[in-house]
């Protein structure tokens, strides 16, 4: 980043954790903020993981029906776990 003299300017919260507590949170938002951060949007949450999970499973086990079922669930973008 030196050779091109840029500097980091995003943070994205790993796993979309902001802090164990209240103040956790804080510090870390105040952190970003006193050193010109600013937060990276999400493009996508946990829930993909879970699906991606649940699937592997089926997969595993050659529940077919359980596979169209996630894959159904998935197309909805709603959680059925």
């Amino acid at each position: 980043m030196q050779k091109f003299k840029k500097q980091l300017k995003y943070f994205r919260h790993p796993y979309l954790h902001t802090g164990c507590d209240s103040l956790s949170h804080k510090n870390l938002e105040r952190f970003l903020k006193d050193n010109d951060y600013v937060s990276a949007p999400v493009t996508i949450d946990n829930g993909d993981y879970l699906f991606a999970k649940y699937y592997h499973n089926a997969l595993v086990a050659k529940d077919k029906i359980l596979m169209k079922e996630i894959e159904v669930e998935y197309g909805k973008k709603t959680f059925i776990f």
